[in-house]
């Protein structure tokens, strides 16, 4: 892969993305790819429709949206990113050993919405992980997100970091993949069902 790109349907977000403007406000906390700049092209528009349309590949794709609502608000720009559609142009982006992740919300506050989800990301890819991640601006101070691929996986062996992180380490990353209580039995019913 030659580089990165962006497609955000927010062209000034997308361009502070590429120059380093998340660097700027963020101050030293960023660290993407080893301290090298991002370098790459910004897309504004549809990212369903991009994933369609394209043939650029990557490696991974990380679906970064507004919760996806959809049977709640089919309007919702994050929706037509959780449809079969979405899921089959994906898969031609990434290949066979790619691998996506996409925010799923939280079981608590979308109990109708989480399952259909991860149903519809069962269906489509051979493995799904859920992840927590803390994410202290949200009311429930963390929030899932769904990593799947059509190649097997393993999400509790952490590659090393390259640079001394403050906010990662192997421990945060199996922890992500450890579900406290409440979100296994919500799995469980779900696997029942």
């Amino acid at each position: 892969m030659d580089g990165t790109g962006v497609v955000d349907r927010d062209r000034a977000l997308g361009r502070r993305a590429v120059n380093g403007g998340f660097r700027r406000q963020l101050g030293d906390r960023v660290v993407l790819a080893s301290g090298a700049a991002l370098a790459g092209h910004v897309r504004v528009g549809d990212g369903a429709r991009y994933v369609r349309e394209t043939e650029d590949r990557f490696d991974i794709c990380i679906i970064d949206s507004t919760d996806p609502y959809l049977d709640e608000d089919p309007s919702s720009v994050a929706t037509p990113l959780a449809q079969p559609e979405f899921y089959e142009g994906l898969r031609r982006v990434i290949g066979e050993r790619g691998i996506a992740s996409q925010i799923l919300g939280h079981h608590y506050f979308y109990p109708d919405v989480y399952p259909l989800l991860i149903r519809e990301l069962r269906d489509q890819w051979r493995q799904v992980e859920i992840a927590l991640v803390a994410v202290p601006f949200y009311i429930s101070g963390r929030w899932s997100l769904g990593i799947y691929s059509q190649t097997p996986f393993k999400p509790m062996e952490p590659r090393p970091c390259e640079t001394e992180c403050d906010w990662y380490n192997a421990d945060v990353h199996r922890a992500a993949f450890c579900h406290p209580n409440d979100l296994k039995r919500f799995l469980a019913r779900l696997d029942e069902s």
